[in-house]
C-alpha cells in the first residue's frame, strides 16, 4: 500500500521509484517508539536523522506518512487538517505467521511461532497491541470520510480494483488504464521481493550484521493468504476461532482467511 500511494502522488515515476528508498520516501512516524533499531535502520536507509519523527519534519511536502499508531493515538492535528488516511486490515492468522518472519530477521529472533501466537490470544503483544483494539480504533470510524479501509485479501483478489479506489480517493484519477497495469506489475509480490528500495534488502543486511543475526530470509515473504493452515496447530487455530468471535462480536467486521 505505501509503494502504491507513493506512486500514485509521485506521477507513476517507477524509476524514481525503484532508486530511493521506501523507507524515505514514506517515513515512519513512530519507528522509534516501536524499535530500538530506529536510528541504525535510518542510517542504513541513508538518512543523517535519528527518529522517524525527525524523518517525517525533513520531507517535503505533500507527505506521506506511515504510523502503527492507534486511531485515538494520532496527532490531532492529523485530524484538524483533515487528512488522508488509510489503514490496511488483515487476517490475525495470517498476521501471527507474518510476524515470526518479520521479527527473525529485525530483532534476530529465535523462538517459536506458538510463542507469538501465545502473545497475541492473551492480548499484550507482540507490538501494536492488543491486536483487536488497534483494529476496532480504525473500524470503529469507518464511517469518517477522510478514513479508508482495505482489506490486505481484497488487494490479492482484485488490485485494480483497490489501486482504483485508493487513486479516487487521495484525488490521484488523472491515470490511464495502461498506467494502473504497470503499477499492478510494479507492486506485484515478486516486483516487490526483487526490488531493493522496497523489500529493504540492504537495510535488512545492514541491520542483521549490526546485530550479529545469521538467519535468513526475506523481508516481503510469500503475500500470500491462508498460510496460516500450514503453520498454526489445529488447537491453536480453535482458539484463534474463539479469540475472534468474542472481539467481533457486534461489530460488523468479518476477515478473509482464504483468497
Amino acid at each position: 500500500m505505501q509503494e502504491i500511494v507513493s506512486c500514485l502522488r509521485n506521477g507513476m515515476d517507477f524509476e524514481k521509484a525503484k532508486s530511493s528508498s521506501l523507507g524515505l520516501r514514506v517515513p515512519f512516524f513512530d519507528y522509534s517508539a516501536v524499535s530500538n533499531n530506529a536510528e541504525k535502520v535510518l542510517k542504513a536507509y541513508g538518512s543523517s536523522c535519528k527518529t522517524g519523527a525527525e524523518l517525517v519534519n525533513h520531507t517535503l511536502r505533500p507527505r506521506t506518512i506511515k504510523t502503527h499508531l492507534s486511531y485515538e493515538m494520532l496527532p490531532p492535528k492529523i485530524h484538524e487538517k483533515g487528512a488522508k488516511m488509510i489503514n490496511v486490515i488483515r487476517n490475525p492468522r495470517d498476521v501471527c505467521v507474518s510476524f515470526l518472519n518479520h521479527y527473525v530477521l529485525t530483532n534476530n529472533y529465535t523462538g517459536d511461532l506458538q510463542t507469538i501466537a501465545e502473545i497475541m490470544l492473551q492480548d499484550v503483544g507482540p507490538v501494536n497491541a492488543p491486536f483487536f483494539t488497534h483494529i476496532l480504533s480504525y473500524w470503529d470510524q469507518r464511517e469518517n470520510p477522510n478514513l479508508l479501509i482495505v482489506h490486505y485479501e481484497e488487494m490479492q483478489k482484485d488490485i485494480t480494483g483497490v489501486i482504483k479506489r485508493v487513486a479516487k480517493f487521495i484525488g490521484t484519477e488523472e491515470y490511464s488504464d495502461d498506467q494502473i497495469a504497470k503499477l499492478v506489475e510494479h507492486t506485484s509480490v515478486d516486483k516487490m521481493r526483487a526490488n531493493p528500495m522496497v523489500n529493504g534488502t540492504g537495510k535488512i543486511d545492514k541491520l542483521k550484521a549490526t546485530m550479529k543475526n545469521e538467519q535468513k530470509g526475506s523481508f516481503i515473504n510469500t503475500g500470500k493468504t491462508g498460510g496460516w493452515k500450514n503453520k498454526l496447530t489445529e488447537e491453536t487455530i480453535e482458539r484463534f476461532k474463539k479469540w475472534e468471535e468474542k472481539w467481533l462480536k457486534d461489530t460488523g467486521l468479518l476477515f478473509v482467511y482464504e483468497v
